[in-house]
């Protein structure tokens, strides 16, 4: 008789791409016995950064954002000097789209509806001077996972917002150059 937990646990290895040989007591079993050493550890401990990661859905495709290391309102940072964050965009197992190269220090994630399709918005600006004022925009389809915004896939607020038809892009760059007037 499969139990609930055996089922979940089927779907979740199935979904990653994992084949089951072993029955998870038996991978939890074999995990433990091969620990994870972190070394060298130093006398003031571990170094490590706490992350969270943010599952969510925009039309047909699971977004995933990985790594998020504080989050303040609809905005959120990460650590862009480690590699553990990524946006992803998952149809299929097999089919999903990275969204990695368009991140930096602070980000914002939001699913539109254009027209009749939705449509992903991902915002992004570094903490430096000389990242300017504005943020870059990256407008995603998540029916075909294709970046639909500019030539390398980056635009500004006024190209973001044309295409989607909103102007949610224009009110998030209003918003950072009112928080960095002097």
């Amino acid at each position: 008789m499969t139990t609930f937990r055996s089922k979940v646990w089927q779907i979740s290895a199935a979904f990653m791409g994992l084949s089951l040989v072993m029955c998870p007591t038996e991978l939890i079993a074999q995990a433990l016995s091969k620990p994870i050493i972190l070394d060298p550890i130093s006398e003031a401990g571990v170094d490590a950064v706490t992350v969270h990661n943010i599952y969510g859905k925009c039309g047909p495709s699971v977004v995933q954002v990985l790594g998020v290391r504080e989050q303040n309102g609809d905005f959120y940072s990460i650590d862009a000097s480690s590699d553990t964050y990524d946006i992803l965009l998952i149809r299929e197992p097999r089919r999903q789209l990275s969204l990695k190269k368009f991140l930096s220090d602070y980000n914002g994630v939001d699913c539109l509806t254009s027209g009749s399709a939705k449509k992903l918005l991902v915002w992004s600006n570094c903490a430096g001077s000389a990242c300017g004022y504005g943020y870059s925009f990256v407008v995603v389809d998540p029916e075909d996972l294709e970046i639909v915004a500019g030539e390398d896939g980056n635009c500004n607020s006024l190209c973001a917002a044309r295409i989607l038809g909103s102007d949610l892009p224009l009110k998030i760059d209003n918003l950072k150059l009112q928080s960095s007037r002097p």
